[in-house]
């Protein structure tokens, strides 16, 4: 059964990923329900039961090839992929966190991983640029390929990885600096000397805080609110000039307000950068993203607790119609 057909947590979740300007599906929920989606983000269609939650009608999965979906970025497991996991274990000592991930990262766009507790979700992002090497007793099995060289390849530097794919935290994180030299720090450590007013400026930009506090550049960065500090280490990050930003539950710390900010921001962030997103928000997930993985925590005979990938589609379909029942019972509020 799809998610439009599903229970009530599962219309509740699903209007709330509404997203403003997508075509509308019209579903049938009672007046109590109407308040419910109304309250959660969607829009009314009309006065009747009929409530409309927008949703693109013709979607592609992740199967759908380029060629029929034209101007679109290609699929998880295309040629386009910026990243490229196969049989993916990870270990902290003997505990085993995460067991057979196998899926591809678009270029380009927003992917969200969500999921119970425990399910490695943290882990398997921080593996994707080595930030797990220095957590003790952590290995890693399986491949992780990024535009198609192996990641954990003994000739790779784990600092030029690190570059190429930056980090935003869970909690905003900015240095005792000024906002200028919280900026300026990564491109001074890579070496990047030449026109540092334009390089803070334009990653300030990027990350929609320059208006804010063009004219307090010397002032500390920790004086800024928690969501101009979140946006700060945004810019921080961008100022090395990445390809890919990891997002570890980037919002959770912030008020609502400042969590849109943030959303509307990666929504920009991804027309140059590719993004991969941990939350364990779900209309967060169906808002923001392009695809959506789903991980849960599985029991081996020994009881031993490890997390795996359940899925991993086009968001409107994980939200929607996901091709696996645990998929659909987390998203409709039966578990988890």
């Amino acid at each position: 059964m799809g998610l439009i057909e599903a229970g009530a947590w599962g219309l509740g979740r699903v209007a709330a990923a509404a997203r403003p300007g997508r075509p509308w599906l019209r579903v049938k929920a009672s007046p109590w329900w109407a308040r419910v989606l109304v309250a959660a983000g969607a829009r009314r269609a009309s006065t009747s039961d009929s409530m409309a939650v927008t949703y693109p009608a013709n979607a592609p999965s992740a199967l759908t090839s380029a060629a029929e979906t034209p101007g679109e970025s290609d699929p998880p497991g295309s040629s386009a992929a910026m990243f490229e996991l196969h049989d993916v274990c990870i270990f902290y000592g003997d505990a085993q966190v995460l067991r057979r991930v196998t899926m591809s990262i678009s270029r380009k766009q927003i992917t969200a991983l969500i999921g119970l507790s425990g399910s490695g979700k943290s882990s398997l992002l921080r593996s994707l640029n080595r930030m797990n090497d220095d957590v003790p007793g952590f290995r890693i099995e399986g491949r992780i390929a990024y535009e198609r060289q192996d990641l954990y390849a003994a000739e790779v530097d784990p600092q030029e990885v690190r570059r190429r794919i930056g980090m935003v935290f869970q909690r905003p994180n900015p240095f005792p600096k000024s906002i200028y030299d919280n900026v300026a720090f990564g491109p001074r450590v890579n070496g990047m000397t030449g026109g540092m007013d334009d390089i803070v400026e334009k990653a300030l930009i990027k990350a929609a805080l320059w208006d804010e506090v063009k004219d307090r550049l010397k002032a500390s960065a920790l004086l800024l609110s928690d969501g101009q500090q979140q946006r700060l280490c945004i810019a921080r990050a961008i100022a090395i000039e990445p390809e890919v930003l990891l997002m570890d539950e980037p919002c959770s710390a912030l008020d609502p307000i400042a969590t849109a900010k943030i959303e509307d921001l990666m929504q920009e962030l991804a027309r140059d950068y590719t993004i991969v997103i941990v939350t364990h928000n779900m209309q967060q997930a169906a808002r923001v993203s392009d695809y959506t993985g789903f991980l849960t925590v599985e029991v081996d005979h020994e009881g031993q607790r490890y997390g795996r990938l359940v899925e991993l589609d086009r968001t409107t379909r994980i939200f929607t119609k996901p091709n696996d029942k645990r998929t659909e019972d987390y998203i409709t509020g039966r578990f988890g």
